[in-house]
């Protein structure tokens, strides 16, 4: 069967992504050590929500959702935002950025079983071997405790869970249709997904950040702008033209970016644990995602 050639600008919006969202991990981590997890979140998505709403002005989308929608809505914000970013804030405030990336970047394997699961889409041994290279790839990281004193067994679970999270909103998005542009859907999510943060913030941190350094507001200020606004509305868009599972191929070297960024502007070693588990999981991503499957056209949707 003749395959359908993958939209154009998708591709271009994950190479895209995948610059922006790997260079974030040494930012957060700059971020992070100065500004307590909760606080780092909420500030976040507050600049993020903003900007993401002017830019949905700029071009014109209408910011308006229809009312059948809300309740779908509130669920994926809490998956996709919520969840995800705060277990990744708290992950990578005790380990080394780059190694929560490739925890974290371990995402389109449980992608891969949902979608599966929820959706329908082709499961196959291929895929099964490929999910359980990455499941490898995360314990070799967990039980890497003491070749480097930077990899913790706490920020394994707590980064793990934020990419099983983010998962099951990606898939989720897909099951639900959503009609709202992108970067509208984007907006809306990272709103409803910071309300609960910045209320736990509040009580618990006083959301204060004016002890941060002239770096640390950078980094931030870099993190709301690229991989918060632009990145992330632009994954979703790349949602809406792909299918769950190809989608996520895009985010393949996302965790390559982030290792060897870690290591140029922050120092950071991940030890032969950190780079193991960087190939498991790199290697499972080919298997399950890149690897040429006639099946897949089948499972492919019209692009839009």
């Amino acid at each position: 069967m003749r395959r359908t050639p993958l939209p154009a600008t998708g591709l271009a919006l994950l190479a895209f992504i995948t610059l922006g969202w790997g260079l974030n991990w040494p930012a957060m981590k700059i971020a992070l050590a100065e500004v307590e997890p909760w606080t780092y979140r909420a500030t976040m998505g507050v600049g993020g929500a903003i900007c993401l709403f002017l830019l949905a002005l700029a071009v014109r989308q209408p910011l308006a959702i229809p009312r059948r929608e809300w309740s779908a809505m509130v669920i994926a914000a809490l998956l996709n935002f919520t969840i995800w970013q705060a277990a990744v804030a708290f992950g990578v405030a005790i380990m080394q950025s780059g190694q929560a990336s490739v925890i974290t970047f371990t995402m389109p394997l449980w992608a891969v079983l949902f979608s599966a699961i929820f959706l329908g889409e082709r499961l196959g041994p291929r895929k099964l071997i490929g999910v359980a290279m990455g499941v490898g790839g995360v314990l070799l990281l967990a039980v890497g405790a003491e070749d480097s004193a930077a990899i913790r067994p706490l920020g394994v679970v707590f980064v793990l869970c934020g990419a099983i999270s983010w998962a099951a909103g990606t898939v989720y998005i897909k099951h639900a249709r959503f009609s709202a542009p992108s970067i509208t859907l984007a907006a809306w999510q990272v709103t409803i997904g910071t309300l609960p943060m910045v209320l736990i913030a509040w009580f618990l941190e006083d959301l204060k950040i004016s002890h941060a350094s002239t770096e640390a507001i950078a980094a931030m200020g870099f993190t709301v702008l690229i991989p918060f606004v632009l990145c992330y509305a632009a994954w979703f868009k790349v949602v809406s033209l792909f299918p769950a599972g190809i989608a996520a191929v895009g985010i393949l070297l996302v965790p390559v970016v982030a290792v060897f960024s870690g290591a140029l502007v922050l120092g950071e070693d991940p030890g032969w644990s950190g780079y193991g588990a960087l190939l498991l999981v790199l290697a499972a991503l080919y298997l399950v995602l890149l690897r040429p499957d006639p099946d897949r056209d089948k499972d492919r949707e019209p692009s839009a």
